[in-house]
Formats: structure tokens, C-alpha cells, sequence
């Protein structure tokens, strides 16, 4: 294959990928755009269920979503429930 068979291959090959990659884009924008219709339509449907004030989750201060609130004077276990051999408990 001589330089401009070369290069017009190239081209051509540069072409269809950007085809490809444009065309990714639009099936995910759709997509993105279908999902969002769902979304709406699905909080309307219950909107006495998601009220209007609630944060993105961006903007939650920790990773941490739940807390086990312990009776007064209980302990936090510290021991697995269930039994552990003893040649492994070494290692921990």
C-alpha cells in the first residue's frame, strides 16, 4: 500500500470512528432523555412520597446513610457472631 492509499485508508478509518462515537452519543443522550421522563413522571405519580426539600447526594457531608441507635448503658459488640477456629484467629 503506497503513502496516499495509505492516508485515504486512514482517513476513512478516522470517519467511521467518529461515526461510531456519534452515534453512541445520541443513543445515550436518548437514553438519558427517556430515563428523565420516567423520572418526572414516576415523582408525579407519587408525590406525596418525595417531598421537594430533599438534598442531591452530592451534598451529603458523609458517605454514612444510617445509625444504630444502642439502648443506655449497652456495649457495641466487638466479637463476630459466629465462632472462628482457632488457627485462623492469629492471623486477624
Amino acid at each position: 500500500m503506497d503513502e496516499p492509499e495509505k492516508e485515504k485508508w486512514l482517513e476513512g478509518a478516522v470517519r467511521a470512528s467518529i461515526r461510531a462515537c456519534l452515534a453512541h452519543l445520541k443513543e445515550q443522550q436518548a437514553e438519558e432523555s427517556r430515563l428523565r421522563a420516567l423520572e418526572s413522571a414516576f415523582c408525579n405519580k407519587f408525590s406525596d412520597r418525595f417531598p421537594a426539600d430533599i438534598p442531591p447526594v452530592s451534598q451529603y457531608k458523609s458517605k454514612v446513610r444510617h445509625r444504630i441507635a444502642l439502648k443506655p448503658g449497652m456495649k457495641t459488640p466487638q466479637q463476630p457472631t459466629y465462632g472462628t477456629p482457632m488457627r485462623w484467629r492469629t492471623a486477624w
